[in-house]
C-alpha cells in the first residue's frame, strides 16, 4: 500500500525521539516514515490499518512499526464529534536503525535485535506479559534523561527480541512510496470506517475517486494485496470482535451492526477471516477473563 512519506521533526539532538500526544482523535493519514516506531495507546479506541494487517485498537494497545511501513489509526465515529468528551493519547518512540551508530549495530551481541527489526517490516502487535512490562518502560521512558533512557530503550527492544508474545500484524511486506497516492488510500479507509455498518456498493467508492468500479479494485489491490471487498468484511469483522468481546450483544445483533446483509456471509466471513466462528470467539475470550 502506497502512503504519505512523513517527515519527522528534528528536535533535540539525541539517539532517539519521544512524544507524548493528546488529541481530541489521531490526526495523521495513511503514511510512512524510515524511522522505527513504538506505539503505545495510553487512552483511545478505533481501528488500525499496519502494513495490510487490519485490527481494532483500544486502551494499552502495544505495536512496534518497521520502517517505511505504511499505517494509519483512525478513531472510532464518536471522537470525530464536536461535543465529545473523548481523547486520543499516546506515546511514541521514533529512531532509525543506526541510531546507536553503525559499527555498534553490527556487534554480534545485537544480532537479535537485527532480526527483531526484520520481523518489524510485518508489524509486531505486543502481547501479554510483555506488553505489561514495555509500557511500564516507555512510561518510565518519558521520564528520564541522558543515558538512562538510551539504557531503558535497549532493555525495551531486546525484551521484545527476545519474547515470544509478539504476534505480526501484516501478511505480506509493504512499503510505501509514492506520497501522491495516499490521500486516494486514507480516503478510501475513511470512507470505509464511516459506512461499513450499511451495505457499501463499489460503486460508492468508485464515485468517491473519480474512477470506474474495476480500476478502483485494481487499485486497492496492488496497494493492498487485497480486493476492495475483502477490505471491507476485515473492517467489520474487525468491529464484530470489539462488540464480541466488549458488549453483550447476539450474535444476529452484531451481524447487523456490522453491516451483513444475513447471518450466513456473517459467520462465513468470520471464519474466513479468524479462524473461528464468533459463537467460539466469544466464548474463549470469556474462558480467558475467567482463568485470569
Amino acid at each position: 500500500m502506497k502512503a504519505l512519506l512523513e517527515k519527522l521533526p528534528a528536535t533535540e539532538r539525541s539517539s532517539f525521539k519521544l512524544y507524548n500526544f493528546n488529541f481530541p482523535y489521531f490526526p495523521t493519514p495513511w503514511h510512512f516514515h524510515p524511522e522505527y516506531e513504538l506505539v503505545l495507546v495510553v487512552k483511545s479506541y478505533g481501528q488500525r490499518i499496519i502494513g495490510n494487517g487490519i485490527g481494532d485498537f483500544t486502551d494499552s494497545d502495544l505495536v512496534f512499526i518497521g520502517t517505511n511501513v505504511p499505517h494509519i489509526y483512525r478513531n472510532d465515529s464518536v471522537f470525530y464529534q464536536n461535543s465529545t468528551d473523548h481523547r486520543a493519547e499516546s506515546v511514541i518512540v521514533h529512531f532509525l536503525e543506526d541510531f546507536l551508530g553503525e559499527p555498534f549495530m553490527e556487534l554480534q551481541e545485537m544480532i537479535p535485535i537485527r532480526q527483531l527489526f526484520q520481523r518489524a517490516a510485518l508489524g509486531l502487535e505486543i502481547l501479554g506479559p510483555t506488553k505489561d512490562y514495555v509500557i511500564a518502560q516507555m512510561l518510565e521512558l518519558s521520564q528520564q534523561e541522558g543515558m538512562r533512557r538510551l539504557i531503558t530503550l535497549l532493555d525495551i527492544l531486546t525484551t521484545l527480541a527476545e519474547s515470544p508474545h509478539v504476534r505480526t500484524l501484516s501478511t505480506q511486506i509493504i512499503e510505501g512510496s509514492n506520497p501522491v497516492e495516499s490521500e486516494k488510500v486514507s480516503l478510501v479507509f475513511d470512507y470505509i470506517s464511516r459506512h461499513y455498518q450499511r451495505r457499501i456498493a463499489l460503486s460508492e467508492i468508485a464515485d468517491l475517486m473519480n474512477m470506474s468500479v474495476p480500476s478502483v479494485c485494481r487499485f486497492i489491490k496492488r496497494r493492498t494485496h487485497k480486493t476492495l471487498v475483502s477490505l471491507i468484511n476485515e473492517l467489520r469483522i474487525s468491529h464484530a470482535c470489539k462488540l464480541l468481546t466488549d458488549t453483550n450483544l447476539s450474535i444476529i445483533e452484531i451481524c447487523y451492526d456490522c453491516g451483513f446483509q444475513n447471518l450466513s456471509n456473517f459467520n462465513r466471513q468470520f471464519r474466513l477471516i479468524k479462524n473461528s466462528n464468533p459463537q467460539t470467539f466469544r466464548k474463549q475470550l470469556w474462558d480467558k477473563n475467567v482463568q485470569e
